[in-house]
């Protein structure tokens, strides 16, 4: 009865048992090709990052190559500090060009970290490993020289208010040392792509040089198959230093007080404000270069003024040198004039111009004869007289006369007025940070004790 069933139903049967076919089939091929796709990303993942598990990078900051080492001691794992920038390779004079090439700084601790042997390590400062598909589209081979322009990096960052960012980029010329198979990290990239980066592999110190970093780097590669996140995030909260935040205590100009700076030249407001939690009674700083100090009788170019947290000056006093009393004939009562940049998005500049009245005169001396009020700002504070000041910003040389340079000459850039905190912050505050110091009384200061407790209070977090 069954065979006859089977036999009178033949052909639904038959549609029932192709169907099955089909669908087993399709299932089959699913897997089949879901196992390949699987194990193919999983071997682009290794040729791309090798045995690096996790990594630190710093964005537009830059750790100190210290880090890393402090981080090898206490997790137990080889960990390698890289310079990773863009740039670009030019061969034949100009004939073959070819952007957005990944140049990265490294040195024998890349090859612990890659699990590689005797690679890296022996690269001279004048010679790059290039990557296979780099070599390919620039037709070049060992032996051969490739000119590299690199994007210029800069511990301040090059959109930051007052920064010159006339050079954008810095040649490097290097000679072709080997080039790089996909087993040697040819492919290495910390961006989660499947497209090979064009890869040039430069002597880390080579690079530090060139871009004058005093020893920073802006990744770190750690080697850790059993390492938790949570044990990195706990040993780089013990490890890091002032100079991993960019930040550095030197004493002022008087000695008898110390500041915190940041070669950023902007303290980040979580930075402020969490240094401020610990020392409550520090004493923030704000210091910017303005255009011009203007009153009824005349016109001081390109000054630097300071605003301080004092109880006695209202938001439109300000306090002048008798230096500039006298170039502007000013007297206690009068009203001057603040014409200044600030800087918006795209570093579109745009002029404002704020009015006080002089609360006081006072002698440049004491905290008011202190040229390390001033930040340092490359190209302006280096210089030797103000019409060789190289800024972000328009300078009009014609506009400085000889009293000015004399100025330079005798105080350099020691601010001739100084304004209420509150009232700088309003008026100069950007996306960088609003303090441009803190300083601390130098008997009440103990930078052990100072580091511990910033520690404490201050978490870098993912």
């Amino acid at each position: 009865m069954v065979i006859q069933s089977f036999i009178f139903y033949w052909r639904k049967n038959l549609a029932v048992a192709l169907g099955v076919a089909v669908s087993t089939a399709i299932l089959t091929g699913a897997l089949v090709v879901g196992d390949s796709m699987q194990y193919s990303l999983q071997r682009l993942v290794d040729l791309r990052l090798g045995n690096v598990t996790h990594t630190l990078t710093a964005g537009d900051r830059y750790f100190s190559e210290d880090l890393a080492l402090q981080l090898e001691n206490r997790l137990g794992k080889s960990s390698a500090a890289v310079l990773v920038m863009e740039g670009s390779a030019v061969v034949g004079g100009g004939e073959k060009r070819l952007p957005k090439v990944q140049i990265l700084g490294l040195d024998e601790k890349a090859d612990k970290v890659f699990g590689l042997s005797n690679h890296f390590s022996e690269l001279s400062d004048d010679e790059v490993i290039i990557s296979e598909n780099l070599a390919t589209r620039l037709d070049v081979e060992p032996g051969e020289t490739i000119l590299f322009r690199i994007r210029k990096a800069s511990l301040i960052p090059l959109n930051a208010p007052f920064v010159s960012d006339e050079e954008v980029s810095v040649p490097l010329r290097l000679t072709v040392s080997s080039i790089a198979k996909p087993s040697e990290m040819s492919r290495f990239n910390l961006h989660n792509t499947q497209t090979a980066p064009f890869n040039a592999f430069v002597s880390k110190n080579r690079i530090d040089q060139l871009m004058e970093l005093d020893q920073k780097v802006n990744t770190i590669l750690i080697a850790g198959d059993d390492l938790k996140t949570s044990e990195l995030e706990a040993a780089l909260q013990e490890s890091w230093s002032l100079e991993d935040l960019g930040l550095r205590i030197r004493p002022v100009q008087s000695g008898e007080q110390m500041e915190l700076i940041s070669v950023r030249v902007f303290l980040d407001e979580v930075i402020s404000n969490s240094v401020l939690n610990v020392q409550p009674d520090a004493q923030p700083v704000l210091t910017y270069f303005v255009n011009s100090i203007n009153s009824n009788s005349g016109s001081t170019p390109y000054s630097f003024v300071t605003a301080i947290k004092d109880e006695n000056l209202s938001d439109n006093d300000i306090w002048i040198y008798t230096w500039l009393a006298e170039d502007l004939n000013l007297k206690q009562g009068d009203s001057l004039r603040l014409n200044f940049f600030q800087v918006g998005p795209l570093r579109k500049l745009e002029v404002r111009e704020e009015t006080f009245l002089v609360k006081g005169i006072q002698a440049i001396e004491g905290i008011f004869g202190d040229e390390t009020l001033a930040p340092d700002l490359p190209g302006l504070s280096d210089a030797g007289n103000c019409r060789d000041w190289e800024t972000g910003v328009p300078i009009d040389l014609e506009a400085i006369r000889d009293k000015d340079e004399d100025y330079w000459d005798n105080y350099h850039g020691t601010p001739k007025a100084f304004i209420s905190l509150a009232k700088g912050e309003q008026l100069w505050e950007n996306r960088f940070g609003t303090l441009t110091a803190i300083r601390f009384e130098q008997n009440q200061f103990n930078e052990s004790d100072f580091l511990k407790n910033l520690h404490e209070d201050f978490q870098i977090e993912d």
